[in-house]
């Protein structure tokens, strides 16, 4: 009786145990990297957009002063990165394929916007102006 018991315990932990060993495992992918200007400098503020090609869907970020932008929990997918910051044209790679558990990295290094780039700008607010009258 003790032998059946004992081999039933030991069964069910080589049961239980391929299946926490999995429970570790994950099916989504992560994009990180830094948003640089010409010279290296980290752009906070800089608007980080990865968008889905095949399901449309969007993930946006703002970067902050620490040197590494993070979007954890993609699918597996085709992906798109474009990245905005003030003073600076558009930064746009496509065809970033992911897979399960991969951390992709990419350097975004902004360039100077030039002359034909777009760059809008809106104020908000009143202007009083007054004359010597």
């Amino acid at each position: 009786m003790y032998r059946a018991l004992a081999l039933l315990l030991t069964g069910g932990i080589y049961l239980v145990l391929p299946g926490s060993m999995v429970f570790g495992q994950t099916t989504f992918a992560t994009i990180t990297g830094t948003v640089t200007d010409p010279s290296g400098a980290v752009l906070s503020g800089a608007k980080v957009s990865v968008t889905s090609e095949g399901e449309g869907t969007v993930r946006e970020m703002t970067t902050g002063s620490t040197d590494v932008f993070t979007v954890p929990n993609l699918t597996v997918g085709k992906y798109r990165l474009q990245a905005n910051a003030a003073g600076f044209g558009t930064y746009d790679r496509t065809g970033i394929i992911l897979s399960a558990n991969q951390v992709f990295n990419v350097d975004v290094k902004m360039t100077v916007a030039r002359a034909g780039t777009s760059v809008q700008v809106t104020a908000e607010g009143s202007c009083h102006l007054h004359g010597d009258n």
